[in-house]
């Protein structure tokens, strides 16, 4: 799209056999080709892995995901400060429960360095982040200690997975603090905590939370915020960070008019939370 005059250009019309239905946002890796993922088509109808050369408009499938390497690739891929990229599937693998792989833009070679096992999470459907201390984190939306998902790092020097935390729905299980997160981690590069949202569970009605969690050996978590249907219901996605380096969010329901609203997360001041906006049938 040319923002100049609000053109928008077809660059590659994607259709089943090169892959289908793409998920996420494309990635401009340092050789300068965007790596991207479809959430199917391909040779066997469980998504690819391609490139794209803007330079001459060049689409390439460099993987077609089966069994073995995790099916319905979802979220982005991430270039590590190895070089390599590394996304996640939804089903797949040893159990079907997904997989984390690794893929070598130089070689264009995939490798699954982790298959999901349910009590260590299944289902991710965000993406992974790298933090300034150099791990990768994520979260699967279920699975773990109570099916309600986990979050958990990968140590790039050998491909190490740590369970860190697992989620919860209810006080059963000793914790509230939230449940089936769909989104990815935010970090605050300045404290190191890593901020997320949960779309279940809390301590009000199950609408959600808020949360931070450190990146030292403690791993603390933190339920910052429990949405409570008047500021808000059921977050999905991810928080962003703006260039008042607030992080800014939205929820599906909720709010004056129960349609969702936008909301602020002010890092700097004790995590004070502020609702920008109500959504609303007639104008957004």
């Amino acid at each position: 799209m040319d923002p100049t005059y609000q053109i928008i250009n077809s660059e590659y019309n994607f259709y089943d056999s090169l892959g289908m239905n793409p998920y996420g946002t494309l990635t401009q890796a340092n050789n300068g080709l965007m790596y991207g993922l479809t959430d199917s088509g391909g040779l066997h109808h469980f998504g690819v892995l391609f490139s794209f050369d803007k330079m001459n408009n060049q689409y390439s499938v460099l993987h077609n995901f089966i069994d073995s390497t995790g099916k319905y690739p979802i979220g982005n891929l991430i270039q590590a400060s190895n070089g390599k990229l590394y996304g996640m599937t939804q089903q797949g693998g040893r159990q079907n429960y997904g997989t984390i792989f690794m893929f070598d833009p130089i070689h264009d070679t995939i490798k699954v360095i982790y298959h999901f096992n349910f009590s260590n999470g299944i289902r991710p459907k965000g993406s992974l982040i790298q933090t300034t201390k150099g791990k990768l984190y994520g979260m699967t939306s279920f699975g773990g200690a109570n099916n309600s998902g986990v979050i958990f790092n990968i140590d790039t020097l050998g491909n190490i997975f740590t369970k860190v935390h697992d989620f919860a729905t209810s006080t059963s299980s000793g914790t509230t603090t939230g449940a089936i997160p769909n989104g990815s981690l935010l970090e605050d590069t300045t404290s190191g905590k890593l901020y997320g949202m949960t779309e279940f569970g809390g301590t009000s009605a199950q609408n959600g939370v808020l949360f931070t969690i450190t990146t030292d050996t403690t791993n603390h978590y933190i339920n910052i915020l429990n949405f409570n249907n008047t500021n808000g219901q059921y977050p999905f996605g991810s928080l962003m960070r703006g260039s008042d380096s607030k992080f800014y969010g939205m929820t599906f329901a909720g709010g004056t008019l129960g349609e969702g609203v936008i909301f602020k997360i002010d890092p700097t001041n004790n995590n004070a939370y502020t609702k920008l906006h109500d959504f609303n049938y007639t104008n957004g």
